[in-house]
C-alpha cells in the first residue's frame, strides 16, 4: 500500500473539516418555513385589514320611541283682554309611536379585540306616530276648558349612518352609532270637538304643513353574531328632527296663528337585523 504524503494527509482533514460545517436542512425546517410568512407581511395585513372593500349589507329595523313635546302651549284668541285672558292653553298629550327602519352600506371588519369593525350606510325611518291630542282652554281660565282637539302627525327621516363596534367580546361587540341628515315633518289639518254641553266655535282649522328639517341622532347598543352572514343588533338612540309646527289658521282671526311644539326629540329603542351579502365563508368577527 502508498503511503499518503503530507500533502494528501492535508487535504483528507480540510475535506472533513468542511464536510462538518455544512448541515443539510431538515424537512421540519423547510415546512416550517414554507408555512410562516415574513412578520412584515403579517404586520402588513393585520394593519391593513381595513382597507378592503368590505362587504355590502342590508338592515331593517322596528322599535318603540318615546318622544319629547311640551305639556302644553299658548296660542293668541284675538280678544282685546288683558294678559293672560287673551291666550288660550292647549294641553298636548302624544301617545308613544313606534318606528321602522332599512338601510343599505357597507360594512368593514378586522381580527382584532378593539375596534373589531365599522359599517357606513344609508337610513330611511318612518314614524307611525299617533295624533297628538289635548284640550283647549279658552281665555287661560280653567272653567273655560270647552273643547278637545287631534293634530295628525307624520315622520320620516332619510340620513348618513355611521357604526363603530368597539370590542370583540367573542359573538358580541358594544357599539356607537350616530347619524345626520333630513327629516321630514308633516301635520296634518287640526280639527276639534266641543266637549259636551258646549256650543260649537269656529273651528281654527289650522292648516296641514311639511317642512324638512336638520335630523341627527346618537346611539349605542350590542351587535351578535348569528352566523357569518347574518347580525342581530338591539340598540338605544337619541333622536333630533328639528322644529315642528302646523299652518296658519284659516279663519279670519287666526290666520297670524299657528300651534308650535318647538325642537321635537325622542328617545328610541329598536331592534335589528343586518345581512351581509359577501360573507358566505368568513368573518372576521366570529374568529
Amino acid at each position: 500500500m502508498k503511503k499518503m504524503d503530507l500533502r494528501d494527509s492535508l487535504m483528507m482533514v480540510i475535506s472533513i473539516f468542511a464536510l462538518c460545517l455544512i448541515k443539510p436542512l431538515s424537512a421540519e425546517s423547510v415546512s416550517q418555513s414554507k408555512s410562516s410568512p415574513p412578520m412584515r407581511e403579517m404586520t402588513h395585513n393585520h394593519w391593513s385589514s381595513f382597507t378592503g372593500q368590505g362587504s355590502w349589507f342590508a338592515s331593517v329595523g322596528a322599535g318603540l320611541t318615546k318622544p319629547s313635546i311640551p305639556a302644553g302651549f299658548w296660542i293668541n284668541n284675538g280678544s282685546d283682554f288683558d294678559p293672560p285672558f287673551n291666550m288660550d292653553v292647549y294641553s298636548a298629550k302624544w301617545s308613544d309611536p313606534y318606528i321602522v327602519s332599512a338601510m343599505l352600506g357597507r360594512m368593514w371588519q378586522r381580527p382584532s379585540l378593539f375596534i373589531p369593525g365599522y359599517a357606513l350606510g344609508l337610513r330611511y325611518q318612518h314614524f307611525f306616530a299617533k295624533d297628538i291630542t289635548g284640550l283647549v282652554m279658552q281665555y287661560s281660565l280653567p272653567e273655560f276648558i270647552n273643547y278637545e282637539y287631534n293634530l295628525g302627525v307624520r315622520i320620516n327621516t332619510l340620513s348618513v349612518y355611521t357604526k363603530l363596534d368597539l370590542v370583540k367580546l367573542g359573538r358580541v361587540l358594544p357599539y356607537l352609532t350616530g347619524g345626520i341628515g333630513l327629516s321630514s315633518n308633516h301635520s296634518e289639518i287640526y280639527e276639534e270637538k266641543p266637549l259636551p254641553g258646549i256650543v260649537p266655535r269656529d273651528n281654527p282649522s289650522f292648516a296641514a304643513r311639511t317642512k324638512s328639517q336638520f335630523t341627527y341622532d346618537l346611539g349605542l347598543g350590542v351587535d351578535v353574531v348569528i352566523n357569518p352572514q347574518v347580525i342581530l343588533s338591539l340598540g338605544y338612540a337619541y333622536q333630533y328632527f328639528g322644529k315642528f309646527n302646523t299652518g296658519y289658521g284659516q279663519r279670519a282671526e287666526w290666520t297670524s296663528q299657528r300651534l308650535d311644539l318647538g325642537k321635537l326629540t325622542a328617545n328610541t329603542v329598536r331592534l335589528e337585523l343586518t345581512y351581509l351579502f359577501d360573507k358566505k365563508e368568513k368573518n372576521e368577527f366570529i374568529k
